[in-house]
């Protein structure tokens, strides 16, 4: 080095403490770490200082064994191969499927798990002041359980499974897409079987996906070929579900108790593309394949194929929202911008991601173009957004955690309503020469079957494909940053298996730091008394479990906020709502009060104008809209018990509901 040359720093990595510090900093910043993973990585960093627990890795392959290692916790996939005839040979595909009955047994043989299961078909009533009424939210309080389990020998419990099949883009431009099922186990209530973790949804499944062969592409035997795949494979997954709905299975549970199992699909969860293949329908003059002699779920007992799909709740944003641009896109650039105002003054609220969100601009639409869309400027946009807000109601209706015999008739009447004015509609516009839109698709009919469907299943949570769609996300990931685009289906379902793992895990170690802790507390409180030692302000110890040794108990202030709790009108359980304390004050409900003359068109588009009190007592949260000078709207649309809510001061105020 040259002598004018200054030297180079002693420690380049300031104002970083150390060169590790910096290493440190960098990987979180190179591989995106949030601040809550961040934080957890320094803490492991922390504990390895201390050095109380070992820690021998050396490199990934060592992270891969252990792994590996620890895969049979749970039941893990297996790779076949299966064949499937066409054009005079036989074509080979790999299959990659989780054992259902190997699944449900470990879900039987979980203690924290096996406590929440339901084996018994029930039937649920509530006094409503007046009668008992029977209502329906689980699948086990639905009809089709009931009816699988009379079918049953004496003693006989149904392990029914929800199954959910779709294909997914895997990669941006859609080059690499994947084919997951995933089960659920409906003898397990939603707020475990939807959530995420033991108990939730599993992937058992990796379908093939046959790509184009210029030779056969377009023609109806190749077609037919691709559906015959498809159920040879699902025949496969659901082989074991088949033998043991013939004989049962006898399964010796965590209560001491020997239960005598048959397995069955209750519910196929899928959008109305994947519902065709899954029965075999591909149009209303196709004559082959055969529905009955090809489908793999003819193979099940008690599982008609045609009962376990149900209504396709997404109508809104490839129908109706498209339509609805259209229509205000004919009356001017002013009239557009005037609705995207209206979007951005709209106020926010828990829960209503705001206001980009196509599902969630629904939730806004009669407010932000009641306006826009006037009966004399547009009558055809009026007409149609009238039956926007029918169809809103019906998506409401359909949304309802707990369905009553009343909710279910009220629905029902929704939907004759919305479909009285969509034939108003579909006829006006086959006069419109601008209107392009074709209304004759199955989705549209199939609303009419929306509430058997609640009476059959339970509320449509138990079957909405959104749960499910959510996975595509993490498979996604898993497939841009996890794998060498190689074979992905037996690296990306690798690691959904370890991450199932990695919960199992956490959920021993949590039933460690729990143990601990308990017995801990129960020693002190006993102990320090006994040497004269008084407790922490005189009151008991309660230590808190270290769920896990790189958390914290974070504590959460709220500032300008006001918790209010309340009864849902839906499932008459107590809810929490977080209300901005933004102005002071408060909707009221006039009872000894009239209103005011009230608009036809608030009649026609169910709006309620709000009145305002200051506040001294909150009894519900709601959310207003601003219409014009000192008016509010009252937002129905936030959820289903505002939805009821507001339905019932319509009532109560006289008005005429639709």
């Amino acid at each position: 080095m040259a002598s004018s040359e200054a030297p180079p720093s002693a420690e380049p990595w300031r104002p970083f403490q150390s060169r590790l510090e910096f290493e440190v900093a960098e990987l979180a910043l190179e591989v995106g770490l949030n601040n809550q993973k961040t934080d957890r990585l320094i803490k492991l960093c922390h504990r390895c200082i201390v050095g109380k627990e070992k820690f021998t890795f050396k490199n990934h392959k060592d992270i891969h064994i252990k792994w590996e290692a620890a895969s049979v916790r749970i039941t893990q996939f297996t790779k076949e191969v299966i064949s499937v005839p066409y054009d005079g040979k036989m074509w080979d595909f790999d299959l990659h499927y989780r054992d259902l009955w190997g699944l449900a047994s470990d879900l039987l043989g979980d203690p924290r798990i096996f406590p929440h299961f339901i084996f018994d078909a029930q039937r649920l009533f509530k006094f409503n002041r007046d009668t008992f009424v029977c209502f329906v939210d689980e699948p086990f309080t639905a009809q089709d359980f009931w009816n699988v389990q009379s079918q049953l020998p004496p003693g006989g419990k149904p392990l029914a499974f929800i199954l959910y099949a779709d294909k997914t883009r895997l990669s941006s431009f859609g080059t690499a897409k994947g084919y997951p099922v995933v089960a659920h186990l409906a003898n397990l209530p939603t707020n475990i079987r939807n959530r995420r973790g033991i108990g939730s949804s599993h992937v058992v499944g990796w379908l093939p996906i046959i790509l184009e062969d210029k030779d056969y592409a377009g023609k109806p035997s190749w077609v037919n070929f691709k559906n015959a795949v498809w159920h040879e494979s699902f025949r496969r997954i659901t082989a074991s579900l088949a033998l043991k709905l013939k004989m049962g299975q006898w399964f010796a549970c965590m209560d001491g108790v020997s239960r005598w199992f048959f397995l069955c699909v209750l519910i196929l969860s899928a959008d109305y593309e994947e519902q065709c293949v899954m029965s075999l329908t591909q149009g209303i003059m196709s004559l082959w394949p055969c529905p009955i002699c090809l489908n793999a779920l003819w193979d099940i007992q008690y599982s008609d194929v045609h009962r376990l799909l149900s209504h396709d709740r997404w109508l809104w944003s490839h129908h109706y929202w498209v339509d609805l641009q259209k229509r205000v896109v004919r009356l001017g650039r002013a009239k557009v911008s005037q609705v995207d105002k209206s979007y951005q003054a709209f106020p926010h609220w828990q829960d209503l991601r705001h206001p980009n969100q196509v599902m969630d601009i629904s939730k806004m639409i009669i407010y932000a173009t009641h306006n826009i869309l006037m009966e004399d400027e547009s009558p055809l946009g009026y007409l149609l957004l009238r039956c926007v807000q029918l169809y809103l109601e019906v998506d409401i209706y359909t949304a309802f955690e707990v369905h009553t015999t009343g909710t279910i008739s009220e629905g029902r009447s929704a939907v004759q309503a919305l479909t009285a004015f969509m034939k108003q509609y579909i006829t006006k516009t086959e006069d419109d020469d601008k209107s392009d839109k074709d209304w004759s698709f199955p989705k549209l009919h199939m609303i009419t079957h929306l509430f058997n469907d609640i009476e059959a299943k339970g509320a449509s949570r138990n079957y909405n494909t959104k749960p499910n769609e959510q996975m595509h996300g993490p498979l996604k990931d898993w497939y841009q940053n996890r794998t060498n685009f190689k074979n992905v289906a037996e690296q990306i379902l690798r690691i959904d298996h370890w991450v199932h793992i990695t919960d199992d895990i956490h959920r021993h170690i949590s039933d460690l730091d729990d143990y601990i802790s308990s017995t801990l507390s129960l020693f002190l409180n006993v102990f320090l008394p006994a040497c004269n030692i008084p407790l922490p302000d005189g009151r008991r110890i309660h230590l808190k479990s270290n769920v896990a040794a790189d958390s914290d108990a974070n504590e959460i202030t709220e500032y300008q906020f006001l918790r209010v709790n309340f009864e849902s009108f839906v499932d008459w359980r107590q809810h929490t709502g977080l209300l901005a304390d933004l102005f002071p004050l408060a909707l009221i409900h006039p009872f000894d009060a009239p209103t005011g003359t009230r608009l036809r068109k608030d009649k026609q588009l169910n709006l309620f104008r709000a009145e305002f009190f200051s506040i001294r007592s909150i009894l519900h949260g709601a959310l207003l809209v601003h219409d014009a000078g000192l008016d509010y709207f009252v937002v129905d649309t936030v959820d289903t018990d505002m939805f009821l809510h507001v339905k019932e001061m319509h009532l109560q105020a006289g008005h005429v509901y639709r």
